[in-house]
């Protein structure tokens, strides 16, 4: 299967050979991972390709970017999964730099900065056909955190200590919890700051 990498705005020194395409097979044990380099005009080439639901990512991609759209034939694509066994054609890619930045400082119950707090991004409403746009990190040394190539959209943030990347793709355990996120939209190429106590995430 044949496809290409495509950039909306600015490429800030990207280099398509650094990219390689990745799909991940959903559960037909047959079909294993597949990976793709990427030449310099952006084109790439996946061999071994089954008539199977696939996961699609883009690896090496930098922070600043956002991965936009996926598109098989004529046919966009709603989220990262791809049925090629009802689309057929090139897979083309479309990544932007044009994403939104959220930071923000965490206090803790004594109104200090939370050092080392785990914060993760969430889609709202979740999205785990789209596991790219779930973000997670810890707060620095002075209880900051900033995520970029954060796609346009409707999030909520956590503020929860120990809580693992991986629950936040289960979409029930994320709505038992959503009296403790901090809400938030984010447009293209937006800046969202925010300020969010530990202690009341918490209860």
């Amino acid at each position: 299967m044949s496809g290409r990498i495509d950039i909306e705005g600015v490429r800030q020194n990207l280099q398509f050979t650094s990219l390689r395409v990745l799909l991940e097979p959903e559960s037909d044990f047959l079909a294993g991972s597949l990976i793709g380099e990427v030449k310099p005009d952006g084109s790439f080439l996946l061999d071994g390709v089954l008539p199977s639901e696939y996961t699609v990512s883009i690896v090496g991609l930098p922070s600043e970017y956002y991965l936009k759209k996926v598109q098989v034939g004529m046919q966009d694509v709603a989220g990262r999964k791809v049925d090629f066994k009802q689309n057929t054609g090139s897979l083309d890619i479309r990544i932007s730099s044009l994403g939104g930045t959220i930071s923000g400082t965490i206090f803790d119950g004594q109104q200090q900065p939370a050092i080392g707090v785990n914060v993760a991004l969430v889609p709202d409403p979740p999205r785990p056909d789209a596991p790219d746009l779930y973000k997670d990190l810890r707060t620095n040394a002075q209880g900051q955190f900033t995520i970029l190539g954060v796609a346009p959209g409707h999030y909520q943030v956590f503020a929860i200590q120990g809580a693992e990347a991986s629950r936040y793709l289960d979409s029930d355990w994320v709505t038992s919890l959503r009296d403790y996120a901090q809400e938030v939209s984010i447009e293209e190429n937006a800046t969202v700051t925010l300020t969010i106590n530990e202690d009341a995430q918490q209860k």
